[in-house]
């Protein structure tokens, strides 16, 4: 019956799926397939690596304090020798609007090492970046100056962080440092960071394990400005996890 059923709209899954859905996530996606960021080939096989993290931690006075609850989920420790990279999008704290997020990639490979999301305010976000990015070792760190961004910037230099992400001007013939510190997310610098994301993970140059980050990376489409650019956005939910 489903192949006939498939056969009838001109072998589109997706419309079937639309019509005949098997759960939510299924019908729901199939309506928006044309303006998802990523392949959905792609995402089904990333999401057979999806598991829960093997280690939870809390932050506090500085340091990661093993808790079966804590916010902080780590897939794989710091290994001596090795290089991190960690991002911060930061929010305003409010406990009913967007979350501020951390995500740690370890550099070369790729691969989901750690994740943390909450609600928090700009300057006490700096801290738990601040406790993070040494446990990797001293990972460089990039906090998003944006929605009081500044404030976990100010925090970060105040605990002499000594591996803060330096903005690069990428316009010119060989991008250069500049004496700017932290990422601006704008619409340009969006559109970068999405299309280098796509090219990854269609390159399947990635390893992600968190469901979390999964599910708003199946919920990030293309979507449009008032002045008719093209911008990234979820169609639902929160986005946080996937911009840092």
């Amino acid at each position: 019956w489903r192949r006939d059923q498939i056969d009838e709209l001109n072998g589109n899954l997706n419309a079937f799926q639309m019509s005949y859905p098997m759960h939510f996530e299924e019908a729901w996606v199939s309506m928006i397939s044309s303006s998802l960021a990523f392949s959905r080939q792609r995402l089904t096989e990333l999401e057979s690596m999806i598991r829960p993290p093997k280690w939870r931690y809390e932050i506090m006075d500085g340091r990661l304090i093993e808790h079966t609850e804590g916010k902080l989920w780590v897939w794989k420790k710091p290994i001596p020798g090795r290089f991190y990279d960690l991002a911060g999008d930061v929010a305003s704290g409010n406990e009913d609007g967007d979350f501020s997020a951390a995500e740690v990639l370890e550099r070369g490979s790729l691969e989901q090492c750690a994740e943390w999301r909450g609600h928090v305010l700009p300057r006490k976000f700096g801290d738990i970046l601040n406790a993070i990015g040494r446990h990797y070792q001293n990972a460089q760190v990039a906090p998003e100056l944006n929605n009081g961004g500044g404030s976990t910037l100010e925090r970060l230099q105040e605990l002499k962080y000594p591996n803060l992400h330096i903005w690069r001007k990428r316009d010119e013939l060989v991008p250069v440092f500049t004496k700017k510190l932290g990422w601006v997310t704008t619409h340009d610098s969006k559109e970068n960071i999405v299309g280098l994301a796509r090219e990854k993970i269609w390159d399947r140059e990635v390893r992600i394990y968190s469901q979390v980050l999964m599910t708003e990376m199946k919920n990030l489409i293309a979507d449009y400005t008032d002045g008719g650019k093209e911008t990234w956005k979820a169609a639902t939910g929160f986005d946080d996890l996937i911009m840092a």
